[in-house]
């Protein structure tokens, strides 16, 4: 992969309690037709495992997050609108509810930002609120 861009990752979750994660790293991004596409490898330190995480943004309408590697998922995130999606961690599969309530894409030929808010539940029982910027800085 080639890394000709600086992505940051804020995410807050709100679980009853906050909680705040930023992600830093290398990765690229380019547009093909009326879509982006953000792509980073994902690495765990707790276990040594490699993912390589594609978000696929579609305007102001949906993002798409697909991790490939030993703990993959896809989540199709729409706003207005819930989606099932696979979703692999370290402790087992799961089939887990997404629902966004907020996509602002401010996304453009040189980097931009992207803002989501979503919902996600398991079982229709939801496990916590998310919000996510993720700011894309060409280098």
């Amino acid at each position: 992969m080639k890394q000709k861009y600086l992505i940051t990752i804020d995410g807050l979750q709100m679980l009853g309690w906050d909680k705040n994660v930023t992600l830093t790293t290398l990765g690229e991004f380019r547009k093909e037709d009326d879509r982006y596409f953000i792509s980073y490898n994902n690495f765990n330190y707790e276990n040594n495992i490699d993912d390589i995480t594609l978000l696929e943004v579609d305007a102001d309408k949906r993002v798409v997050f697909t991790r490939n590697g030993e703990n993959s998922s896809h989540l199709v995130i729409e706003r207005d609108q819930t989606n099932y999606s696979h979703y692999r961690t370290d402790y087992g599969d799961a089939m887990l509810g997404v629902r966004a309530n907020k996509i602002m894409n401010d996304l453009d030929n040189a980097g931009g930002r992207l803002s989501l808010s979503y919902a996600l539940n398991l079982n229709a029982n939801e496990l916590f609120q998310q919000d996510l910027i993720i700011t894309v800085k060409e280098i």
